[in-house]
């Protein structure tokens, strides 16, 4: 009876170690005690599971995290935060972008009607000027030539414009500068155009232009309030792409400045001084802002844009000035005073663009510092907690 006591003891306190443990009837102590070890070590064991798959569970809710330019779930406690975006499908930033984009496509199909119409082209019928320029008839010759070079020139900074977009489309704090940028040039040195040429256009025409203008801004500063968050400002590194943009940004300064000095006579061979009149003269202010728009691009992709943005940006800036020179400028060599050096000029904007672009990033203080490798050194950095808690378990398993 004591035997039987004994052995129904046993198999109750070996059963509260586990199944497998109830199985073992035997009086060796060394085997109890593996037994009872063995599931302490599986207890542990499941333990540390269920705590590591308790810290990935967490690590996985803070990454569902909403982060920038992310909408936020519609709940009554959010109801601030779901009314910084709009209901649509786009950001603030795109929707604000695509209406800078159709009002620049709208104006330039319409200035372009003006610009290369058939009966205005000797300057005989067309009224175009007329509707914009004080005491003025007709168009000129000279008129109409101006015109063309600034149709040309609006589409190139359109198109540039409209990669720029592109560029930074899915990173919104990039696109809220874009904007930034859009703001200060073309819609602040419009402005100033037509307080410079206040002299020379109808009022009527100058108050629709600036309404619209203020309007546009008016949209801008709400995109930015609506979008606190926005890529700080960085110093560039001295290399070849930074040193590259900082060049062609110089090189529209320059023909600024050569634009206000010489005027429209230092872009059409004007046969008399008289022939140069009101409406050329206006045309000249606004493609200053052009070469404006070009500078803000550039400063742009300078000081805000990473290695991977400004090679592209360079790429697309290059292939625009390429085909300017294929397309645009044959339009233009028969009434230009110098062909040759607009040639020169468009076409080794684009070739120094793509020669920074494909070039390895060689800084001047120190060696290779290739993009690549610094996206390398991103992502091990990132790498570096999880590697660690690797190793930790491993040494745990081993222990």
């Amino acid at each position: 009876q004591n035997a039987r006591q004994s052995r129904s003891l046993s198999y109750s306190f070996l059963h509260s170690f586990g199944p497998d443990c109830s199985l073992l009837i035997t009086s060796q102590p060394c085997v109890v005690d593996s037994c009872i070890m063995g599931t302490n070590k599986n207890k542990r064991a499941s333990a540390k599971k269920q705590k590591a798959a308790a810290a990935t569970t967490v690590a996985t809710e803070k990454t569902k995290e909403p982060t920038v330019g992310q909408e936020l779930p519609p709940t009554s406690s959010s109801s601030s935060s779901s009314s910084s975006e709009p209901s649509g499908g786009f950001s603030w930033p795109q929707l604000t972008g695509l209406i800078y984009l159709c009002i620049a496509v709208s104006w330039l199909v319409s200035y372009g009607k003006h610009a290369f119409s058939s009966s205005g082209a000797e300057g005989s019928t067309s009224t175009a000027c007329a509707d914009y320029v004080q005491n003025v008839e007709s168009c000129s010759t000279v008129d109409i030539q101006m015109a063309q070079i600034k149709y040309f020139s609006g589409m190139l900074t359109a198109v540039t414009s409209s990669l720029a977009m592109m560029v930074c489309w899915f990173d919104q704090p990039m696109f809220v500068r874009l904007i930034t940028m859009f703001c200060a040039s073309p819609l602040c040195t419009t402005v100033l155009a037509l307080q410079a040429t206040r002299e020379w256009m109808k009022p009527a025409q100058m108050a629709q232009l600036g309404f619209q203008t203020t309007a546009y801004l008016v949209t801008g500063a709400f995109t930015i309030a609506q979008c606190p968050d926005v890529e700080p400002m960085r110093l560039p590194k001295l290399n070849l792409r930074s040193m590259t943009l900082a060049t062609l940004a110089a090189v529209q300064g320059y023909e600024i400045i050569r634009l206000g000095m010489e005027g429209v006579a230092g872009l059409i061979d004007v046969p008399l001084e008289d022939d140069v009149t009101d409406p050329a003269t206006v045309l000249i202010y606004f493609l200053c802002v052009d070469r404006a728009t070009m500078i803000g691009i550039l400063f742009f992709a300078l000081f805000y844009a990473d290695a991977t943005k400004q090679k592209k940006l360079l790429l697309f800036y290059g292939v625009c000035h390429f085909i300017a020179v294929a397309i645009q400028l044959p339009k233009m060599e028969e009434y230009l005073v110098d062909a040759d050096y607009q040639r020169n000029l468009l076409f080794g904007s684009g070739m120094f663009s793509l020669t920074a672009q494909v070039a390895p990033d060689i800084d001047l203080f120190g060696g290779s510092e290739d993009s690549t490798s610094e996206e390398q050194n991103d992502f091990s950095t990132q790498e570096a907690p999880t590697q660690q808690s690797k190793k930790e378990k491993k040494k745990r398993k081993d222990k």
